[in-house]
């Protein structure tokens, strides 16, 4: 009868354990220990309706001490603007925090993929497994889903239900590319994008790797009908990787004879028109290419450069 109580003893203490520890999550209790809760921010509801952020359910979290040192890992949940229980349980000091926000089985990866404590953050690189051949073709939906990044530093107390955030950046963007001026034909043309940052650092940097391209292909003329008159052009939709001031991405537009009609780099094409652009916060770029008189005229998100003067290809 005594080893029976004992036995009854026992199971309700651990009971009463698992749900003080589960209440400790849901209500915030002053006596959990220590477990640092996240909120990760992205406050740009434009992009997160366009690249359907939302279905970016993964987010792989790094911490390092003051040595960059990796002190421990976790993979969670994603969710934005929400505190989030990490299970993280760091004693009192200062860390910096990474964070790497995609959904499993695409084309990103970690290196290394176990990492473990004592790495260098220098060590750690975020992949993007080109598929065969090197080229994204912008026809497949799904050939370049969203990858976020973040980081920040902050010092730790070790106390109970302490609170961080970390801004995330979108490393995504959207062209939409209209060639106007030509004479429409039966001929279809090839939009082209040459970009070699395949892998990125742990602050978001990048290293250059062998070239691979983001296409569209065989793009018909368009007519529609303005001012009564018939208006043809060509028009395309590609998605690419980050944009940086200092990775250069060549956009070359060929006819399906190989004739090019355009070739630039798409990184001058865009700060020659937009005065301060920041990168980091503008993912969507409207890119009108007039092709109609002895130079060229481009326009980006309705900025033009009057001053800016390209010669047609030959």
């Amino acid at each position: 009868m005594k080893t029976m109580m004992t036995r009854i003893h026992k199971t309700l203490c651990t009971v009463i354990c698992i749900c003080f520890f589960s209440s400790c999550i849901q209500e915030d209790l002053p006596l959990c220990p220590p477990d640092l809760r996240i909120q990760f921010t992205y406050d740009n509801k434009d992009d997160i309706s366009l690249f359907q952020l939302n279905a970016v359910k993964q987010a792989v979290l790094f911490v390092f001490d003051e040595q960059d040192s990796l002190v421990d890992s976790r993979t969670m949940n994603l969710q934005y603007n929400k505190y989030i229980a990490t299970g993280l349980h760091l004693d009192s000091a200062k860390y910096r925090f990474v964070v790497w926000a995609f959904n499993p089985d695409t084309l990103y990866s970690i290196d290394p993929a176990e990492p473990q404590p004592g790495l260098n953050r220098a060590d750690f690189r975020f992949l993007i497994n080109r598929p065969s051949g090197g080229v994204f073709l912008s026809d497949d939906a799904d050939v370049l889903p969203p990858c976020l990044f973040g980081t920040d530093t902050a010092t730790i107390q070790g106390i109970a239900n302490e609170q961080i955030k970390i801004p995330l950046e979108l490393n995504k963007n959207r062209l939409k590319i209209t060639i106007t001026g030509l004479q429409p034909t039966d001929e279809k043309y090839d939009f082209t994008i040459k970009d070699d940052k395949g892998k990125y650092t742990f602050d978001n940097g990048f290293e250059r790797t062998n070239p691979f391209f983001y296409k569209k292909i065989a793009v018909p003329f368009t007519t529609v009908k303005s001012g009564g008159k018939d208006v043809s052009y060509l028009e395309a939709l590609l998605d690419v990787l980050k944009l940086n001031e200092a990775g250069a991405m060549n956009l070359n537009i060929t006819s399906g004879k190989g004739i090019t009609i355009y070739d630039e780099d798409l990184i001058a094409l865009i700060k020659n028109n937009i005065d301060a652009v920041d990168f980091k916060t503008t993912h969507y770029y409207d890119i009108v290419i007039d092709l109609s008189g002895e130079a060229v005229i481009v326009t980006v998100n309705g900025w033009t450069n009057q001053n800016e003067t390209v010669e047609l290809s030959d």
